[in-house]
């Protein structure tokens, strides 16, 4: 018998009767945040792209912070959304968060209207192209960033 290996036995089988937490209970604090003097420009912006309900949500995790308990469906082109992320991220007006995570955060808590007029759920892919390639340019943005400043396109 190899010294030590009892209580490396005792221990292991003590970590694995130990009760663990589920996911759901877990409380992780929002990193993802808005610049606070940007955040009236923001929801000036997207509020068009919104139903009445669906802005009210939108308005409380752009402020915030966190996910939205259902996907929120935005009435532009799922290109319009990437790209506006992608620029406040890369202006820093979205801060706290890799790209990683906000295309996750992205994915989680927005769907779109697609071509065949069908609510549809943006795909990793597209979300990480769009948000990650440099040289994408959205044809119809709706937002811009200049000197740290919000403005419509």
């Amino acid at each position: 018998l190899i010294p030590g290996i009892e209580q490396i036995r005792k221990k292991d089988d003590a970590i694995a009767s130990q009760e663990k937490k589920p996911i759901e209970e877990l409380s992780v604090e929002p990193r993802l945040k808005f610049i606070k003097r940007e955040i009236p420009r923001i929801l000036r912006i997207f509020k068009e792209y919104f139903s009445e309900e669906h802005f009210i949500i939108f308005t409380e995790i752009v402020e915030n912070g966190g996910d939205a308990k259902n996907p929120l469906l935005f009435l532009g082109k799922s290109n319009q959304l990437l790209n506006s992320f992608k620029l406040l991220a890369n202006n820093d007006i979205i801060t706290g968060c890799s790209k990683k995570e906000l295309i996750n955060w992205i994915i989680r808590n927005f769907t779109f209207i697609s071509s065949s007029k069908k609510i549809s759920s943006i795909s990793y892919w597209h979300a990480s192209h769009v948000v990650t390639d440099s040289q994408y340019v959205c044809k119809r943005p709706i937002l811009g960033v200049k000197n740290g400043h919000v403005y419509k396109v």
